[in-house]
């Protein structure tokens, strides 16, 4: 007697959750380091030499410090150091992790 498989699907995403997936990656692959769209940051529209230039950016007063990624790039600096002129430390990550303060 042949011996059968009935499959049934029961996706975790739709296809309109893939869509919207896809569509956010995409625009946010726009975005640059500063936060705003790529293609508005580096307009005509707002470069200070323009005098038709519709928009301006301005950073500060005063940096903000991400204290997660000045933890995880002091850890790299620290583990650099250890390493011989032949070592690299190209493709090591370091995970950064919540601590909390009791």
């Amino acid at each position: 007697m042949p011996v059968g498989a009935r499959v049934v699907s029961d996706p975790e995403w739709s296809l309109t959750d893939v869509d919207w997936l896809i569509a956010s990656r995409d625009y946010e692959a726009g975005i640059g380091s500063h936060g705003h769209p790529l293609d508005e940051a580096t307009s005509a529209d707002a470069n200070p030499a323009n005098p038709d230039a519709k928009y301006s950016y301005a950073a500060g007063p005063a940096p903000d410090v991400d204290w997660a990624e000045r933890a995880r790039l002091n850890a790299q600096q620290v583990h650099r150091a250890t390493l011989r002129d032949d070592e690299s430390a190209n493709g090591m990550y370091f995970p950064v992790r919540k601590v909390w303060r009791t």
